[in-house]
């Protein structure tokens, strides 16, 4: 069967999510004619406008990963994106002649990039998501499984940046145990055209689905669900692993990277302040 043009994907996945044309354009800040170009096919929206509105879709990460794949060859054309799928696949082949994790081996530095000792800097959207798995693997193969969440549940769906390769013959997923805060609203208050709590946990039902038993989620309540003392922070989210801490920026489209015990441990001790608290009650 042939796939769906991003236009049509488009189209069933905002009356799935039960926007109008008018209702999506207000809360994404999109222009309401664009918004109609788009569905009309006339028109690709360029990759900011393309996370926007992905960030707002109520998609699992089949339909994500579906999406993006769409855009991608109505962007590029579908023989050129083709011939790129054909020369990733021949490059993860010849890695794993090789010996190699395709796709999961750390890379040097490029120059610029490393701010300070036992320090890394990660700029882009894909590059953040690329080194978040790269980590991970690295963490799995040296036999650490603990892995330690605070993200932006309400805007960010963890399962879609975790890896979903196998290991021993089970995901990835399958062998981490992982623990995620979750900030939620003392009460109901519109966020960005849906309530936050509800937005929240809705984002986290991948993550179930795809982590089953091994994941928690410990939930904190703020009086507003934004707006508090992380907006003033520059990296106000963050992943622990067992040898690093991975600080994100409000928008997920940078990291830094800390290695050294002293970081790690004092942002573990934090985390678990607030678990601890949580778990208490």
């Amino acid at each position: 069967m042939e796939k769906r043009r991003f236009h049509e994907l488009l189209e069933a996945h905002l009356r799935a999510s039960g926007y109008t044309n008018y209702e999506f354009a207000r809360i994404t800040g999109i222009n309401r004619v664009n918004i109609q170009r788009y569905l009309a096919g006339t028109r690709l929206p360029d990759p900011q406008i393309f996370e926007a509105i992905r960030r707002e879709l109520r998609l699992g990460v089949r339909e994500h990963r579906e999406l993006q794949e769409a855009y991608y060859r109505a962007m590029d054309g579908d023989d050129v994106y083709f011939m790129r799928c054909m020369i990733r696949r021949m490059l993860e082949e010849a890695g794993n002649i090789c010996g190699m994790e395709a796709g999961f081996e750390t890379t040097p530095e490029p120059p610029g990039q490393i701010s300070a000792p036992g320090m890394r800097t990660i700029n882009g959207v894909i590059a953040v998501e690329r080194y978040l798995w790269s980590a991970i693997w690295e963490n799995l193969s040296a036999g650490r499984k603990n892995a330690y969440f605070y993200v932006p549940a309400e805007s960010c769906i963890l399962a879609r940046l975790l890896p979903a390769f196998s290991l021993d013959g089970r995901s990835a997923m399958g062998h981490l145990n992982i623990v995620q805060l979750v900030r939620l609203s003392k009460r109901a208050e519109d966020s960005a055209g849906d309530y936050h709590n509800l937005r929240a946990v809705y984002n986290l039902i991948p993550t179930y689905y795809q982590a089953g038993a091994a994941y928690e989620t410990w939930y904190y309540y703020h009086d507003h669900p934004s707006g508090g003392r992380d907006e003033a922070v520059l990296y106000p989210y963050y992943g622990i692993l067992d040898d690093r801490v991975i600080l994100f920026s409000g928008n997920m489209d940078q990291a830094v990277v800390a290695y050294e015990p002293e970081v790690t441990d004092a942002y573990r001790r934090s985390f678990f302040k607030v678990y601890k608290i949580e778990n208490e009650k």
